[in-house]
């Protein structure tokens, strides 16, 4: 989970919608982008779509490339600050196991919203983007608009009748139960334009036993 850059300014930062960025913008340039549409839209002239609504149609190549760059960062022995939602605890097991081959030590910061916020965060980042792309259609950067996010890419991280994020409860575990972790904050977003408010921090001591100021 990731929180404020000013943590993390000595640290190789990975994720995955920096690669579907990094995809579509080669898309655009080679040409490529149109045949990404689906192709019942391609002739629907009433609408207009940026390059970054089509984030989800190379989600896999995103996390290939994910893949590859943290191995590489390992590998080189880098701090490094992955970007993800915890919310597959298969894969945040995974995760945790394999940086623990590399030797590294986990601070998980965790940056919760409740449902109905997070979907709502979602459109105004897309909104924001798609505006600014219809006001400076020749700046390369606002052309590509705002990156959408299914909403069931949300609604799946939440159990129904349930306050508390799969990614909180998955973050939770994974701090407490994995000795690779040293570190665990979390954080939480109240007003979709407010920055996330620190709430609880916990740390290993020498002896291994957690403990919260």
């Amino acid at each position: 989970m990731g929180a404020s850059n000013t943590h993390l300014a000595d640290h190789r930062r990975i994720d995955a919608d920096d690669f579907k960025t990094l995809l579509l913008q080669s898309a655009v340039e080679d040409g490529s982008i149109a045949s990404l549409i689906p192709r019942p839209l391609r002739d629907n002239f009433e609408e207009q779509f940026h390059p970054l609504e089509l984030s989800a149609l190379v989600h896999r190549e995103s996390t290939i490339l994910q893949e590859r760059a943290l191995s590489d960062a390992m590998r080189a022995g880098e701090n490094v600050a992955i970007d993800g939602t915890l919310g597959y605890m298969p894969w945040a097991k995974d995760l945790v196991r394999q940086l623990g081959d590399f030797g590294y030590k986990i601070h998980v910061i965790d940056v919760e919203a409740e449902e109905e916020l997070s979907l709502a965060r979602v459109v105004t980042r897309w909104r924001t983007g798609y505006e600014n792309a219809l006001a400076d259609p020749h700046d390369p950067t606002a052309a590509m608009g705002g990156r959408w996010l299914p909403a069931s890419a949300v609604t799946r991280l939440f159990a129904t009748g349930r306050t508390v994020s799969h990614c909180e409860m998955n973050a939770s575990e994974i701090a407490f139960n994995f000795s690779e972790v040293v570190k665990y904050d979390l954080y939480r977003t109240t007003a979709p334009m407010e920055p996330p408010k620190h709430e609880q921090s916990w740390s290993r001591d020498r002896s291994g036993e957690w403990t919260s100021p």
